[in-house]
Protein backbone atom coordinates (compact mmCIF):
# COMPACT_ATOMS: atom_id res chain seq x y z
CA UNK A 1 0.00 0.00 0.00
CA UNK A 2 1.84 3.11 -1.37
CA UNK A 3 1.93 5.96 1.82
CA UNK A 4 0.90 9.49 -0.15
CA UNK A 5 -1.12 12.17 2.42
CA UNK A 6 -3.42 14.40 1.49
CA UNK A 7 -0.70 17.51 0.96
CA UNK A 8 1.07 15.10 -1.00
CA UNK A 9 -1.66 15.10 -3.39
CA UNK A 10 -2.37 18.81 -3.34
CA UNK A 11 1.03 19.30 -3.85
CA UNK A 12 1.47 17.44 -7.45
CA UNK A 13 -2.04 18.87 -8.43
CA UNK A 14 -2.77 21.71 -6.82
CA UNK A 15 -6.20 22.30 -8.87
CA UNK A 16 -8.02 19.40 -8.05
CA UNK A 17 -11.33 20.18 -7.04
CA UNK A 18 -13.91 18.84 -4.61
CA UNK A 19 -16.92 17.23 -5.71
CA UNK A 20 -18.87 16.38 -2.96
CA UNK A 21 -17.58 13.75 -0.50
CA UNK A 22 -15.22 12.71 -3.26
CA UNK A 23 -11.89 14.62 -4.99
CA UNK A 24 -10.33 13.70 -8.38
CA UNK A 25 -6.90 13.86 -8.71
CA UNK A 26 -4.15 13.28 -11.26
CA UNK A 27 -2.35 9.92 -9.41
CA UNK A 28 1.25 10.85 -9.04
CA UNK A 29 2.23 7.09 -9.15
CA UNK A 30 1.01 6.82 -13.01
CA UNK A 31 0.02 10.09 -14.74
CA UNK A 32 3.71 10.46 -16.57
CA UNK A 33 4.11 13.47 -18.89
CA UNK A 34 -0.14 13.36 -20.01
CA UNK A 35 -1.81 16.28 -20.06
CA UNK A 36 -2.88 17.88 -16.49
CA UNK A 37 -6.39 18.33 -17.22
CA UNK A 38 -9.82 17.29 -15.82
CA UNK A 39 -9.90 13.89 -18.24
CA UNK A 40 -6.48 12.62 -17.04
CA UNK A 41 -7.63 13.12 -12.83
CA UNK A 42 -8.32 9.15 -12.49
CA UNK A 43 -7.33 9.06 -8.75
CA UNK A 44 -10.42 9.24 -6.32
CA UNK A 45 -10.49 10.13 -3.18
CA UNK A 46 -13.12 9.54 -0.26
CA UNK A 47 -12.63 12.94 1.59
CA UNK A 48 -14.73 11.48 4.79
CA UNK A 49 -12.65 7.99 4.90
CA UNK A 50 -9.67 8.77 3.33
CA UNK A 51 -9.32 5.80 1.17
CA UNK A 52 -8.26 6.50 -2.61
CA UNK A 53 -8.22 4.29 -5.27
CA UNK A 54 -6.58 4.93 -9.07
CA UNK A 55 -8.83 4.00 -11.69
CA UNK A 56 -5.39 3.60 -14.32
CA UNK A 57 -3.05 1.89 -12.68
CA UNK A 58 -5.52 0.70 -10.26
CA UNK A 59 -3.17 1.08 -6.72
CA UNK A 60 -4.98 2.06 -3.86
CA UNK A 61 -4.99 2.64 -0.41
CA UNK A 62 -5.35 5.20 2.71
CA UNK A 63 -4.31 8.54 3.18
CA UNK A 64 -1.88 8.66 5.86
CA UNK A 65 -3.50 11.75 7.57
CA UNK A 66 -6.51 9.40 8.23
CA UNK A 67 -4.56 6.40 10.07
CA UNK A 68 -4.85 5.94 13.37
CA UNK A 69 -1.58 7.35 15.87
CA UNK A 70 -0.97 6.21 19.63
CA UNK A 71 -1.53 10.02 20.58
CA UNK A 72 -3.98 12.80 19.87
CA UNK A 73 -2.80 15.11 16.89
CA UNK A 74 -2.40 18.77 18.96
CA UNK A 75 -2.10 22.08 17.35
CA UNK A 76 -2.76 20.78 13.40
CA UNK A 77 -5.73 22.03 11.24
CA UNK A 78 -7.69 18.87 10.02
CA UNK A 79 -7.05 17.55 7.18
CA UNK A 80 -3.27 19.49 6.97
CA UNK A 81 -0.56 17.31 8.27
CA UNK A 82 3.23 18.29 8.57
CA UNK A 83 4.34 18.83 4.85
CA UNK A 84 5.83 15.60 3.32
CA UNK A 85 8.33 16.03 0.57
CA UNK A 86 7.80 13.94 -2.47
CA UNK A 87 10.40 11.69 -4.50
CA UNK A 88 11.82 13.40 -7.33
CA UNK A 89 9.28 11.66 -9.20
CA UNK A 90 6.27 12.42 -7.62
CA UNK A 91 7.11 15.80 -7.80
CA UNK A 92 5.41 18.45 -9.57
CA UNK A 93 6.38 20.47 -12.91
CA UNK A 94 8.29 23.74 -11.77
CA UNK A 95 6.33 26.60 -12.21
CA UNK A 96 8.49 28.96 -13.88
CA UNK A 97 8.61 32.18 -12.13
CA UNK A 98 7.82 35.06 -14.35
CA UNK A 99 10.21 37.36 -15.75
CA UNK A 100 10.47 40.65 -14.13
CA UNK A 101 9.62 43.13 -17.27
CA UNK A 102 12.46 45.88 -17.48
CA UNK A 103 11.07 49.57 -16.67
CA UNK A 104 10.62 51.86 -19.47
CA UNK A 105 14.04 53.84 -19.38
CA UNK A 106 12.98 57.23 -18.25
CA UNK A 107 13.78 60.39 -20.33
CA UNK A 108 12.73 64.24 -20.01
CA UNK A 109 10.84 63.88 -23.91
CA UNK A 110 10.47 67.96 -24.27
CA UNK A 111 14.37 68.34 -23.56
CA UNK A 112 15.16 66.37 -26.25
CA UNK A 113 12.28 68.18 -28.35
CA UNK A 114 13.73 71.42 -27.81
CA UNK A 115 17.10 69.65 -29.38
CA UNK A 116 15.69 69.65 -32.43
CA UNK A 117 17.14 70.95 -35.19
CA UNK A 118 17.17 71.64 -39.03
CA UNK A 119 18.46 68.88 -41.07
CA UNK A 120 22.27 69.00 -41.91
CA UNK A 121 25.59 67.24 -41.58
CA UNK A 122 26.03 63.85 -41.09
CA UNK A 123 22.01 63.50 -40.85
CA UNK A 124 21.60 65.42 -44.17
CA UNK A 125 24.41 62.91 -45.65
CA UNK A 126 22.41 59.91 -44.22
CA UNK A 127 19.43 60.64 -46.33
CA UNK A 128 20.93 61.94 -49.67
CA UNK A 129 23.36 58.26 -49.99
CA UNK A 130 19.69 56.88 -48.97
CA UNK A 131 18.39 58.77 -52.45
CA UNK A 132 16.36 61.40 -51.02
CA UNK A 133 16.55 64.77 -52.47
CA UNK A 134 17.57 67.75 -50.83
CA UNK A 135 14.10 69.38 -50.78
CA UNK A 136 12.06 66.08 -49.31
CA UNK A 137 14.91 65.33 -46.77
CA UNK A 138 14.11 69.14 -45.18
CA UNK A 139 11.05 67.06 -43.74
CA UNK A 140 13.60 65.75 -41.48
CA UNK A 141 15.79 67.11 -38.13
CA UNK A 142 18.63 66.01 -36.10
CA UNK A 143 18.92 65.55 -32.26
CA UNK A 144 21.84 65.31 -30.50
CA UNK A 145 21.39 63.11 -27.25
CA UNK A 146 22.35 60.52 -25.04
CA UNK A 147 25.65 61.29 -26.24
CA UNK A 148 24.48 60.63 -29.70
CA UNK A 149 23.04 61.97 -33.12
CA UNK A 150 20.17 60.95 -34.54
CA UNK A 151 17.81 62.11 -37.23
CA UNK A 152 14.35 62.77 -36.10
CA UNK A 153 10.49 62.79 -37.59
CA UNK A 154 8.22 64.77 -35.68
CA UNK A 155 4.85 62.46 -34.96
CA UNK A 156 1.68 63.85 -34.67
CA UNK A 157 -1.54 62.67 -33.02
CA UNK A 158 -5.31 62.65 -33.72
CA UNK A 159 -5.21 67.05 -33.33
CA UNK A 160 -2.17 66.71 -35.33
CA UNK A 161 0.03 68.09 -32.72
CA UNK A 162 3.83 66.47 -31.96
CA UNK A 163 3.04 63.64 -29.50
CA UNK A 164 6.60 61.88 -30.31
CA UNK A 165 9.63 61.19 -32.48
CA UNK A 166 10.99 58.52 -34.40
CA UNK A 167 14.89 58.64 -34.23
CA UNK A 168 17.30 56.67 -36.04
CA UNK A 169 21.08 57.09 -34.74
CA UNK A 170 23.90 58.47 -37.33
CA UNK A 171 27.10 56.70 -36.55
CA UNK A 172 27.87 53.38 -34.20
CA UNK A 173 25.64 52.63 -31.58
CA UNK A 174 22.53 51.03 -30.19
CA UNK A 175 19.92 50.46 -30.28
CA UNK A 176 19.70 51.83 -34.44
CA UNK A 177 16.53 53.35 -33.76
CA UNK A 178 14.20 54.55 -31.37
CA UNK A 179 10.47 55.84 -30.47
CA UNK A 180 10.06 58.24 -27.80
CA UNK A 181 6.68 59.84 -26.33
CA UNK A 182 5.58 62.62 -24.89
CA UNK A 183 3.21 60.99 -22.96
CA UNK A 184 3.83 57.41 -22.80
CA UNK A 185 -0.06 56.34 -22.23
CA UNK A 186 -1.09 58.42 -24.99
CA UNK A 187 -1.54 56.82 -28.35
CA UNK A 188 0.98 56.16 -30.99
CA UNK A 189 1.71 58.79 -33.35
CA UNK A 190 2.62 59.01 -37.12
CA UNK A 191 4.67 60.71 -39.69
CA UNK A 192 2.46 63.05 -42.15
CA UNK A 193 3.73 64.56 -44.73
CA UNK A 194 2.13 67.87 -45.15
CA UNK A 195 -1.40 67.93 -46.28
CA UNK A 196 -2.17 64.23 -45.53
CA UNK A 197 -5.04 64.70 -43.22
CA UNK A 198 -7.11 66.56 -45.57
CA UNK A 199 -6.09 65.14 -48.50
CA UNK A 200 -8.76 62.77 -50.77
CA UNK A 201 -6.08 60.18 -51.48
CA UNK A 202 -3.59 59.04 -49.04
CA UNK A 203 -0.66 56.56 -49.34
CA UNK A 204 -0.13 54.40 -45.94
CA UNK A 205 3.78 53.19 -45.54
CA UNK A 206 5.74 51.71 -42.71
CA UNK A 207 8.87 54.42 -42.28
CA UNK A 208 9.08 57.66 -42.88
CA UNK A 209 12.53 56.98 -45.10
CA UNK A 210 9.54 54.99 -47.26
CA UNK A 211 7.49 58.01 -47.11
CA UNK A 212 10.19 60.36 -48.32
CA UNK A 213 10.99 58.19 -51.22
CA UNK A 214 7.52 58.33 -52.30
CA UNK A 215 7.26 61.89 -52.00
CA UNK A 216 10.84 62.43 -54.02
CA UNK A 217 9.16 60.46 -56.82
CA UNK A 218 6.15 63.15 -56.41
CA UNK A 219 3.86 60.66 -55.11
CA UNK A 220 0.34 62.42 -53.25
CA UNK A 221 0.54 62.73 -48.90
CA UNK A 222 2.15 60.17 -47.33
CA UNK A 223 1.75 58.94 -43.93
CA UNK A 224 3.94 56.35 -42.02
CA UNK A 225 2.98 54.19 -38.84
CA UNK A 226 6.43 53.22 -37.66
CA UNK A 227 6.05 49.96 -37.84
CA UNK A 228 3.09 47.59 -39.14
CA UNK A 229 0.38 48.71 -36.54
CA UNK A 230 -2.24 51.40 -37.86
CA UNK A 231 -3.11 53.19 -34.79
CA UNK A 232 -7.37 53.06 -34.18
CA UNK A 233 -7.51 56.95 -34.20
CA UNK A 234 -5.24 56.89 -37.37
CA UNK A 235 -8.43 54.72 -39.25
CA UNK A 236 -11.26 56.65 -38.17
CA UNK A 237 -9.11 59.93 -39.57
CA UNK A 238 -8.83 57.89 -42.77
CA UNK A 239 -12.48 57.20 -43.23
CA UNK A 240 -14.17 58.09 -46.54
CA UNK A 241 -10.91 58.66 -48.54
CA UNK A 242 -8.70 56.92 -51.10
CA UNK A 243 -6.15 54.80 -49.03
CA UNK A 244 -3.44 53.05 -50.54
CA UNK A 245 -1.21 50.57 -48.28
CA UNK A 246 2.31 50.31 -49.18
CA UNK A 247 3.77 48.50 -46.67
CA UNK A 248 6.96 46.25 -47.10
CA UNK A 249 7.01 43.24 -49.81
CA UNK A 250 7.57 40.73 -47.17
CA UNK A 251 5.13 38.35 -44.93
CA UNK A 252 5.07 41.41 -42.18
CA UNK A 253 3.68 44.08 -44.84
CA UNK A 254 1.51 41.66 -46.34
CA UNK A 255 0.15 40.60 -42.73
CA UNK A 256 -0.35 43.85 -41.50
CA UNK A 257 -2.15 44.88 -44.91
CA UNK A 258 -4.63 42.96 -43.98
CA UNK A 259 -5.40 43.72 -40.61
CA UNK A 260 -4.97 47.75 -41.61
CA UNK A 261 -7.77 47.19 -44.52
CA UNK A 262 -10.04 45.57 -41.64
CA UNK A 263 -9.40 48.13 -39.47
CA UNK A 264 -10.20 51.00 -41.91
CA UNK A 265 -13.32 48.82 -43.44
CA UNK A 266 -14.93 49.78 -40.62
CA UNK A 267 -14.93 53.17 -41.53
CA UNK A 268 -15.77 53.24 -44.89
CA UNK A 269 -12.41 52.69 -46.74
CA UNK A 270 -12.14 49.93 -49.01
CA UNK A 271 -7.99 50.26 -49.30
CA UNK A 272 -5.81 49.18 -52.27
CA UNK A 273 -2.62 47.18 -51.66
CA UNK A 274 0.45 49.12 -53.41
CA UNK A 275 3.16 46.71 -52.82
CA UNK A 276 6.99 47.44 -53.63
CA UNK A 277 7.80 45.57 -56.89
CA UNK A 278 10.31 42.52 -56.71
CA UNK A 279 12.66 41.92 -56.14
CA UNK A 280 12.64 45.52 -53.46
CA UNK A 281 11.69 45.29 -50.12
CA UNK A 282 10.76 48.51 -49.12
CA UNK A 283 9.97 51.80 -51.09
CA UNK A 284 13.70 53.18 -50.60
CA UNK A 285 15.20 49.91 -51.63
CA UNK A 286 13.31 50.75 -55.05
CA UNK A 287 14.43 54.65 -55.13
CA UNK A 288 18.09 53.62 -54.44
CA UNK A 289 17.73 50.93 -57.37
CA UNK A 290 15.83 52.65 -60.38
CA UNK A 291 15.77 56.17 -59.42
CA UNK A 292 13.29 59.32 -58.87
CA UNK A 293 12.09 59.37 -62.47
CA UNK A 294 11.70 55.28 -62.52
CA UNK A 295 10.07 54.98 -59.41
CA UNK A 296 7.51 57.85 -60.58
CA UNK A 297 6.21 55.72 -63.07
CA UNK A 298 5.52 52.39 -61.12
CA UNK A 299 3.32 54.57 -59.23
CA UNK A 300 -0.31 54.45 -59.41
CA UNK A 301 -2.64 57.12 -60.60
CA UNK A 302 -3.70 59.10 -57.44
Amino acid sequence: MPDISLTDLETFDPNARPRGRERRFLCPFCHGERPRDTAHRCLALDTETGAWFCHRCRDKGLLTDYRSTPEPLKNQRPNRPKRVTLPGSLQPPPVPKPRAEKPAPKYDFWAIAGTLAELDGPAADYLTARGIPEDVASEGYTVTHWGRLWLAFRLVGPDRKMVGLSLRTIGEGEPKKRVIKADPEAPAGVYASPGAFKAPVVIVVEAPIDALSLLAAGSGPVIATIGTNLPSWLAERLALKRVMLAYDADEAGDKATLEAAAKLREFGVHPLRMRPPAPWKDWNDVLQAVGTERLAKMLPEM
